[in-house]
């Protein structure tokens, strides 16, 4: 999940999933809500680690935030060349890829947001030098591809992930049973 919140509040900086926390020590555990603004359990707020809403609702009535690991084979191959954000040590390899490619369910709903994001764009590519740096990103990212599409390493994840194809949304009995065992151990690691 991906996180809106306030600046202020028990935060010290910006995370990639949601905001990092101050220590209990310094500030109380922040309040979350869902989308559609349910409170979630304060034990989600009191465990600044966790990034999934795996057993908590998932509403989306007020706010939803698309947010996509994957894009396409040419985007995970710059993404990869570039590395995580999080600066986190995790291989961007074929596993990455088929643990995130789960285009299962075609969603436009976005679509309502076509006229208001043509609009911004549009006001910010009127700003000076905006979008011209557009542009060159745009091109800068084509570049790119075409050079690591023709490194050897590349190419063979390149194969690989094209091979691959998209991922299967497992059963809800295989999930919940997953979820069990990665917390046996993460529980026993204690």
């Amino acid at each position: 999940f991906k996180t809106l919140f306030r600046a202020r509040g028990p935060f010290r900086q910006l995370g990639v999933h949601r905001p990092r926390q101050k220590p209990a020590t310094r500030a109380a555990a922040p309040n979350f809500v869902d989308g559609s603004g349910a409170p979630l359990p304060a034990a989600f707020g009191e465990s600044p680690e966790r990034i999934s809403l795996f057993g908590f609702s998932t509403g989306r009535a007020l706010v939803e935030v698309n947010h996509y690991a994957l894009r396409s084979a040419a985007a995970f191959l710059i993404k990869r060349d570039r590395g995580l954000p999080n600066r986190s040590h995790k291989e961007i390899d074929l596993a990455y890829w088929v643990d995130r490619n789960f285009n299962s369910v075609r969603d436009l709903s976005i679509r309502a947001m076509r006229p208001g994001t043509r609009r911004e764009m549009a006001a910010l590519s009127a700003i000076d030098g905006v979008g011209e740096q557009h542009r060159a990103a745009l091109r800068w990212h084509r570049r790119r591809f075409a050079e690591l599409s023709r490194q050897p390493d590349s190419h063979a994840l390149l194969c690989q992930i094209l091979t691959a194809g998209g991922s299967s949304v497992l059963p809800q009995s295989l999930q919940r049973q997953l979820v069990r065992w990665y917390q046996e151990i993460h529980n026993n690691r204690s």
